[in-house]
């Protein structure tokens, strides 16, 4: 969802078959309020040719060309680690080492750096679909979440907390904005939730 903006056939897709009514809110009324917000603005699309050109000019100015700092929400982990300056800096070989530790390849992303938003929920996304292997034991599971909470609580939350201080997030209120605060909430919370798995399996 961070990597391109929305096609026409996806947002097609995604106004047919409701897909934003299956994000989980662990019951948090933040949580609950964003979901609404953005189910509300994809119900009231009346033109898609319109809404996909919309989407992309916003897509742009808060994600791709950071051309104006106002608007402007970088997606690299490494920019925030760095005072708000650089990317691809030592941040990103990091982020690269920790995949390659994990066995996380990455397929079809040549040119995005590691340390993006895009790539590190998909490293943990990939986490998650690991411990749904029928082959896998208890212990491959356990290290999974302890994989899992590692990564967001010493990395993850480091930065992405940093994004919602930033002058585009607090400027603009928007489907792409209020996505990726639902994606920021949602990690936080799942991050607390992880944690406390963790503890309940060393009793």
């Amino acid at each position: 969802m961070f990597d391109n903006s929305l096609t026409k056939e996806q947002l097609v897709k995604i106004k047919e078959n409701n897909i934003f009514l299956d994000l989980y809110t662990y019951g948090e009324i933040t949580l609950v309020n964003l979901k609404n917000k953005i189910i509300n603005m994809i119900d009231d699309v009346t033109d898609l040719d319109r809404e996909v050109e919309d989407l992309k000019i916003e897509f742009n100015k808060l994600f791709a060309l950071f051309l104006d700092e106002e608007e402007a929400i970088p997606l690299f982990a490494s920019y925030y680690l760095n005072n708000q300056t650089l990317i691809f800096t030592e941040e990103t070989i990091k982020v690269k080492e920790f995949y390659k530790d994990n066995e996380y390849r990455i397929v079809g992303e040549e040119f995005v750096p590691e340390d993006s938003l895009v790539l590190e929920f998909g490293f943990v996304a990939n986490l998650i679909n690991d411990m749904l292997l029928d082959s896998n034991t208890e212990s491959d599971n356990n290290k999974s979440l302890q994989v899992q909470e590692m990564f967001i609580s010493k990395h993850l939350l480091n930065w992405i907390k940093l994004m919602l201080k930033t002058k585009g997030f607090n400027k603009k209120k928007s489907f792409y904005r209020y996505l990726l605060e639902f994606a920021i909430l949602f990690t936080i919370k799942d991050q607390e939730e992880l944690a406390k798995i963790i503890e309940r399996k060393k009793e």
